[in-house]
């Protein structure tokens, strides 16, 4: 039996988070559709990953860049705005 195309097209494989679970580091990151290509996002710590409205939980997330918030900077703790 052949492989299934649109399955192969999309590989998840490096993208190991899974929605409906916390965002444990604030940053950029991959949301790896499971048939259609990725797209970035920004997410902060404690955020929640969603399910995707075309592929429900089956989308996946891999950080590509780490991106602290300035309220998670202990630099800028005692900065009144």
């Amino acid at each position: 039996m052949p492989e299934n195309p649109i399955s192969n097209r999309f590989p998840q494989a490096d993208c190991l988070y899974m929605p409906e679970t916390l965002v444990s580091s604030s940053g950029v990151y991959e949301i790896c559709h499971k048939n259609e290509p990725r797209e970035w996002v920004l997410l902060l710590r404690e955020d929640v990953f969603k399910a995707c409205d075309r592929c429900g939980v089956e989308v996946r997330y891999k950080l590509v860049r780490p991106a602290p918030h300035i309220s998670e900077d202990r630099d800028f703790e005692n900065v009144v705005v």
